[in-house]
């Protein structure tokens, strides 16, 4: 299993901006619930980087995976993709002027149309291979735009390389990208 520590510490830095945005606008219970899911994300991260692995607690009798996602009428209305992709591009231009070169790209349930209330936004940063902002600062930034965004936000940055491997080959994060994914821009 691939070390994630710091994909865990990214979205626990991310839902610590959403408590302190809730606790802003006095919203305290969710303030409360995104605190801990950030302190619980940031112990994940710890003891991801110190060798240790995370397992899931899956009760006797219950399943260990996700279950598919489903869609209904009551589900889908409360979900306004249009709007979402629209503050997603936003924040997509916002991302281009800090990172010159960068392709900025959506992948997962929001791309391909099948994003339900607990969703979040897949997003790529692709880069060019010569790029003069090194990866995890472009991961910094790119989490620091999206913090505007009306969803959760996951990122990852790839090199153009890496993308063309993956539209080869069709395996792999760079796979998913090249295959699902639609440009923000």
């Amino acid at each position: 299993m691939a070390n994630r520590a710091l994909d865990w510490l990214a979205q626990g830095k991310y839902d610590l901006q959403h408590a302190r945005n809730s606790l802003s606008m006095g919203d305290y219970e969710w303030a409360c619930f995104a605190a801990h899911q950030a302190a619980e994300k940031a112990v994940k991260a710890l003891v991801q980087h110190r060798g240790g692995t995370i397992t899931p607690k899956v009760r006797p009798g219950r399943r260990s995976t996700m279950p598919k996602p489903f869609t209904t009428f009551a589900v889908t209305r409360f979900v306004n993709r249009d709007v979402v992709l629209s503050r997603l591009k936003d924040c997509a231009r916002r991302l281009a002027e800090e990172i010159p070169g960068a392709e900025v790209r959506l992948f997962g349930s929001y791309a391909v149309g099948t994003p339900t209330p607990k969703s979040d936004a897949d997003i790529a940063v692709v880069v060019p291979d010569d790029c003069l902002v090194p990866p995890a600062r472009a991961k910094d930034l790119a989490e620091t735009v999206f913090l505007e965004a009306p969803v959760p936000v996951e990122i990852f940055v790839l090199t153009r390389t890496a993308l063309a491997a993956g539209r080869k080959t069709g395996v792999s994060l760079a796979g998913t990208v090249a295959r699902t994914g639609i440009s923000l821009r």
